[in-house]
């Protein structure tokens, strides 16, 4: 759809408040469609994203969680769908300051995410970019969890600074 596309795009050039806006506006459009159809072009990172910007981070998670249950059922634990829709989900939880759940996401998805990125170099260049951008703000919220519970326990901050630099390393 033109609409869930000028989300997209509002999406990654950061106007999350207009992007929410549309998405409301699609979801409003689609909401006699049946339940399977909306899911499909509501239920994705980028309206999740923008919903946890805007300032709707608890319908920002419901959302997350949903897409990564359908997910997991429709495409397996190893794809890499699946893996940036539980990175999305870490996001969230990492923005309501559950960082302990964050990391388990985190942690599953992150290693997927990243042989994902070096299958994808063939890939067309819109397709690659909104991969390298979800995979860029996945990493990035997973080194301010590191950061934040390395700061908190003062324990082993050089192994979290490790981690954080290999995952820097990722998105560049």
């Amino acid at each position: 759809s033109n609409r869930s596309e000028l989300g997209a795009i509002l999406d990654m050039q950061g106007h999350w408040d207009e992007a929410a806006k549309v998405y409301g506006d699609l979801e409003q459009q689609i909401s006699n469609w049946e339940e399977a159809r909306r899911d499909d072009l509501l239920s994705n990172p980028s309206r999740i994203y923008a919903l946890y910007r805007a300032g709707h981070p608890a319908t920002g998670l419901t959302e997350a969680k949903a897409m990564a249950r359908r997910l997991k059922d429709r495409v397996g634990e190893s794809h890499f769908d699946y893996a940036v829709a539980r990175g999305m989900l870490g996001v969230g939880l990492a923005g309501a300051g559950r960082d302990s759940e964050a990391v388990e996401e985190f942690r599953a998805a992150v290693p997927v995410i990243a042989s994902g990125l070096t299958a994808s170099v063939d890939e067309d260049s819109s397709g690659a970019a909104a991969r390298n951008n979800y995979a860029r703000i996945i990493i990035e919220s997973y080194i301010s969890v590191l950061a934040r519970s390395a700061a908190k326990t003062k324990q082993d901050a050089a192994g979290a600074a490790a981690d954080a630099l290999r995952l820097a390393d990722l998105i560049r």
